[in-house]
């Protein structure tokens, strides 16, 4: 009896000890819906982890949406686009078509009247209901490096009017591992130790 309780604590401490080793996931971004939001645009930024393998290709989700409860009509017939932006300096990023962009990626879109493109309220947060997933792969050699990747959607209404949001995903890299952060630089490459 004693050998089964043994056993079964040792079990139990191992899983306690390995879970606490695993790096845990990124779901960042959206506007805090009791506040009044500065953008009409909401951007969403989810990882599954925050420590990766340096070679891995890392599957990023990310979203955007309208903070309005639907695209203004008038918005799309006067001609404004949404582009939506990567800005990664140093990785190859990989879109759902399997097309891949070297430290950029833009798309545009012109017809954005659909529900879609707008976000819902959950847990007091904008959520944007648009997703695409996409794959980054780190292509520099050095050894050691930190940076930002800026995720933005825009409402360009094409007379010299911008309006829009941007999100930042920090990283730090060494020889084995890729780290992320929402919050700094330092705080990604606090990850690789």
């Amino acid at each position: 009896m004693k050998r089964i309780v043994a056993l079964i604590l040792l079990v139990a401490m191992t899983c306690m000890f390995a879970s606490c080793s695993e790096s845990s996931g990124i779901d960042f971004g959206g506007e805090d819906a009791n506040c009044k939001p500065i953008s009409i645009m909401a951007v969403r930024i989810m990882l599954d982890k925050d420590v990766f393998n340096r070679d891995d290709k890392i599957s990023v989700k990310l979203g955007f949406g309208f903070i309005d409860e639907q695209p203004v009509p008038s918005l799309v017939e006067a001609g404004a686009i949404i582009v939506f932006k990567i800005e990664a300096i140093g990785f190859i990023i990989t879109d759902e078509s399997d097309a891949k962009n070297n430290n950029d990626y833009e798309k545009e879109f012109a017809e954005y009247s659909d529900n879609k493109f707008v976000c819902t309220v959950d847990n007091e947060r904008y959520i944007p209901n648009y997703y695409k997933v996409f794959g980054f792969e780190l292509f520099s050699d050095l050894q050691s490096d930190s940076g930002t990747i800026i995720i933005s959607a825009t409402l360009d209404y094409r007379n010299g009017g911008y309006d829009g949001k941007n999100e930042r995903l920090y990283y730090a890299v060494d020889n084995d591992k890729i780290a992320f952060s929402i919050v700094s630089k330092a705080d990604a490459q606090k990850k690789l130790k």
